[in-house]
C-alpha cells in the first residue's frame, strides 16, 4: 500500500509491503517514481535530459 501526505514540512510518502511470504524474508528494492504531468507513465519519463521525472530508491529487507 502507497500514501502520501502533504503537510508543513513537506511530502511524506509511505509504502507498506510484506516483510515475509512463504520463503522467508521479503528482499528488493522500493523504487518511488515521480513526474510533473500525467501524460505517460512516470517510469516513461525517466531519462538523462533535463525535464526529466525522478526516482528515488532503497532497499527493502523484510
Amino acid at each position: 500500500m502507497v500514501s502520501a501526505e502533504l503537510n508543513g514540512s513537506g511530502l511524506k510518502f509511505t509504502i507498506d509491503y510484506p516483510t515475509e511470504d512463504e520463503n522467508g524474508l521479503v528482499e528488493g528494492r522500493v523504487l518511488l517514481l515521480l513526474s510533473q504531468n500525467d501524460e505517460k507513465e512516470p517510469r516513461f519519463q525517466i531519462s538523462d535530459n533535463s525535464t526529466t521525472g525522478f526516482v528515488f530508491g532503497v532497499d527493502a529487507i523484510g
